[in-house]
C-alpha cells in the first residue's frame, strides 16, 4: 500500500507532532517538534478530521505492509487541502519547528514560514489560538474570601509577562493560570509571581516574572511587541481577556475591532473592540499577533465601545531602559 494512498480520520493526538488515524496508522509529522505542547493543543482541534498522507516528492516509492504502521510523512487536510504542518508552524513559529526532520519539497516552504522577517498576517482562528496560548488568567485575593480577576500575557520565553498596574500593582500574592490554544484554563496548576520588575501607576502597566517550573517554562507561548511604531487609526486589532459579567468567568474571550484614535499625552490607544472588566491586562495586537497595547478598560455601561489600551511604545522604552530581553526586541 503506497503511503500517499492512505486517507483516514484523526482519532487521537500523541504529542506535538504525532497523530493516530482511524486506520491505526501512527503518523509523525515531518518538520514539527514532538515535544511542543502548543502544537499538541492545536492538533487536538483536528481530531475527527480526515487527512491524506504525503511523502517527499524525491523519496523512493515507499510501501507498508498494512495500515497498522508507524510512519514519518506530511499530512494534508482533506476538507480544505491545507498542509497540517504549515498550519502548525504559522501558529507555533520557530519554537515548533524541527528543521532536521523536514526534507525536499517542503523545506523551503517551512523555512520561509519560520525564518526571521515579517511575520505572516494570521486568519482569525489562528490569531485567536496564538493569543489564548500566550494569555493568563490573573486572580488577586481581596480578603474575606473575595477575589478580583484580570489578564496578563507572556512577552518572553523566560516567563517575563505584562499586565495592568491596576490588576496587580506589587501584589505578589496573585496567582496566574495558564491557557492552551483552545482557551482551556489549567485550574489544577496555579503559578505564583516570581518578581515584579517594574510597575507604573501613571501609565497603568506592570512588568513581572511568573514563577514557572522548568517543564512549564518550556511550554509557554509568548507574543512579540510590535516594531511598527507607525500603527494608526483604522488599524485592525484583536484582544483576548477573561471577562466576568456575572458569577461565571468567560475565560479567554476573543474579540476584534480597530484603533479609533490616540491620546499620546495619556499614553493610551482608543480602541472599539468590545472589552469589559476582566480583559484588563490582556494583549491588544495587530493581525500578526504583535502587541500594540495592553487592554486597559473603558467606560461602564458603554454601548459605543469607547475602550482603551496602554500604548506599548511606553513599555518598549522602559524595557530598553531596564535592558531586559523580550520578544520583538
Amino acid at each position: 500500500i503506497a503511503i500517499d494512498d492512505i486517507q483516514s480520520q484523526i482519532t487521537d493526538v500523541a504529542d506535538g507532532n504525532t497523530i493516530v488515524l482511524e486506520s491505526n496508522t501512527i503518523v509523525h509529522l515531518r518538520g514539527i517538534r514532538a515535544s511542543n505542547s502548543f502544537t499538541k493543543n492545536m492538533l487536538d482541534k483536528y481530531v475527527g478530521k480526515e487527512v491524506s498522507l504525503l511523502t517527499d516528492e524525491n523519496d523512493d516509492q515507499k510501501t507498508i505492509d498494512s495500515y497498522d504502521e508507524e510512519v514519518e510523512c506530511y499530512a494534508t487536510l482533506v476538507e480544505t487541502g491545507e498542509d497540517l504542518g504549515e498550519v502548525l508552524l504559522k501558529t507555533g513559529g520557530e519554537k515548533a519547528y524541527d528543521a532536521n526532520s523536514v526534507e525536499d519539497f517542503h523545506k523551503k516552504t517551512y523555512d520561509d514560514i519560520v525564518k526571521p522577517g515579517p511575520d505572516p498576517v494570521l486568519e482569525k482562528p489562528l490569531l485567536s489560538a496564538r493569543l489564548k496560548a500566550a494569555t493568563m488568567l490573573v486572580v488577586e485575593p481581596q480578603g474575606n474570601g473575595m477575589i478580583s480577576i484580570g489578564s496578563a500575557f507572556f512577552i518572553g520565553d523566560d516567563g517575563l509577562a505584562l499586565t495592568n498596574n491596576h490588576v496587580m500593582d506589587h501584589n505578589t500574592r496573585c496567582s496566574v493560570y495558564l491557557s492552551d490554544a483552545n482557551g482551556n484554563i489549567d485550574y489544577q496548576q496555579p503559578f505564583g509571581i516570581k518578581r515584579v520588575v517594574y510597575t507604573d501607576k501613571k501609565y497603568d502597566y506592570t512588568l513581572f516574572y511568573v514563577d514557572l517550573d522548568p517543564t512549564s517554562l518550556k511550554r509557554i507561548t509568548y507574543l512579540k511587541l510590535t516594531k511598527d511604531l507607525e500603527f494608526r487609526a483604522g488599524t485592525e486589532i484583536c484582544v483576548v481577556g477573561n471577562p466576568a459579567p456575572g458569577e461565571k468567568i468567560l475565560t479567554m474571550s476573543f474579540a476584534t475591532g480597530e484603533i479609533s484614535r490616540f491620546e499620546e499625552e495619556a499614553g493610551k490607544i482608543q480602541i472599539n473592540a468590545p472589552i469589559t472588566h476582566g480583559f484588563s491586562g490582556g494583549p491588544t495586537t495587530d493581525y500578526r499577533a504583535h502587541v500594540i497595547g495592553i487592554s486597559q478598560g473603558g467606560y461602564d455601561q458603554n454601548n459605543a465601545n469607547l475602550n482603551f489600551a496602554v500604548d506599548i511604545r511606553l513599555v518598549r522604552d522602559k524595557l530598553e531602559e531596564l535592558n531586559l530581553p523580550y520578544a520583538g526586541k
